[in-house]
């Protein structure tokens, strides 16, 4: 237990994130609860069963965020599921959901027998030959994809190598037009990736995978960029906040099936969002509440963890940190972590204390042992 712990504290000490997915729950407290009901809830009782949607965790620089996707990225994983996280920066932001949905389709992953595939094409490798059988009946948004999809999990062998390689590029979301693929003996597939059906092609991939039999899908959003909070709303940011409207719209009205698109965000994110495009706002601040239960789609970080006072956190941090390690050190270790802990909850007063108390309980920990 000690050496699995050494491990996830490199993690966070080295890269300033939280720990691999099979380490993460070895640092973790106050999420049990949570964790319980949204694998039961959302992933197994929702997701599993065809529906979609969308929820939203509020927290500061330093407040868990990063954390809790780790963790739900956790659980996406152990059920199977497909999975994909996506940082939001300048580079890829809401703004440009072509390069969004881009991003999903290369780098969208399965967990399978300790392997990862990674990419819609190699993902679509794993479709069994009962599903196989189904996809001819899909009827979905974007038909080049759909048909595109359908090729691959049934014809794909008999396709020659060039042709192979060209149906992938496509299915990656490459730029690659019908005539190229005919040439290839590939029809019906057409209207590659682009900035105006970046929406069709993401419902049509989501709900397509969940029709050949997959567990759903989980997308991870992490926001730095602060994409909304501009003072100048151009129409290019009116044109991202709609398209993450209708993100909202097609998870909740049936068109996309099976998958969960959850947003780690900073806490001016909603307003900022309705200033932006009052529409998206209406979607959003709708939800808010001065007491939100688990089941609402919006929370902030300290609504879901039992132990949100600073302190208490804290204390809770460094017992699960003390009871991994021998018992000859205990005694020692906590004593030291202790001063360590108040040490940066005094230098960091409000709700995002989490990362620099882990970094800093992590970093000491593995001077100690």
């Amino acid at each position: 237990m000690e050496d699995q712990l050494k491990e996830a504290l490199k993690d966070i000490v080295t890269l300033g994130i939280p720990p691999r997915p099979e380490f993460i729950r070895l640092i973790d407290v106050g999420s049990e609860r949570f964790l319980d009901f949204f694998e039961k809830e959302i992933l197994e009782n929702f997701v599993a069963c065809g529906g979609a949607t969308c929820r939203f965790f509020e927290a500061g620089y330093g407040g868990g965020k990063s954390h809790l996707l780790h963790l739900i990225n956790h659980l996406a994983v152990k059920r199977r599921m497909l999975v994909v996280s996506i940082d939001l920066t300048k580079a890829l932001s809401l703004l440009e959901w072509k390069d969004i949905t881009e991003h999903i389709l290369c780098n969208i992953s399965l967990h399978v027998d300790g392997k990862i595939l990674k990419s819609l094409p190699e993902v679509l490798h794993h479709v069994t030959e009962k599903d196989r059988q189904r996809v001819r009946q899909l009827r979905l948004a974007h038909s080049g994809f759909s048909n595109a999809i359908a090729l691959y999990v049934s014809d794909y062998q008999y396709l020659d190598s060039q042709g192979r390689e060209k149906l992938k590029r496509f299915l990656c979301g490459e730029k690659i037009g019908a005539g190229e693929l005919k040439r290839n003996n590939i029809r019906g597939v057409k209207n590659p990736l682009s900035k105006r059906n970046a929406e069709s092609v993401l419902n049509t991939v989501l709900s397509a995978l969940f029709s050949l039999g997959f567990n759903g899908t989980v997308i991870l959003f992490d926001e730095t960029d602060q994409t909304f909070s501009r003072v100048q709303h151009t129409a290019k940011v009116q044109l991202g906040a709609n398209l993450m409207r209708r993100l909202i719209d097609a998870c909740s009205n049936g068109t996309i099936r099976g998958a969960v698109a959850v947003f780690a965000v900073l806490p001016d994110f909603l307003v900022s969002c309705s200033r932006a495009y009052p529409a998206l706002g209406d979607r959003l601040l709708m939800y808010r509440t001065t007491e939100p239960g688990w089941r609402f789609p919006i929370l902030r970080i300290e609504d879901i963890t039992e132990f949100a006072e600073p302190e208490m956190f804290m204390e809770k941090v460094i017992d699960k940190i003390v009871e991994q390690v021998a018992s000859n050190k205990k005694d020692t270790l906590r004593r030291e972590l202790l001063i360590e802990g108040r040490d940066v909850l005094y230098a960091n007063p409000g709700t995002n204390f989490r990362r620099p108390l882990l970094k800093r309980l992590a970093s000491k920990t593995l001077q100690m042992i």
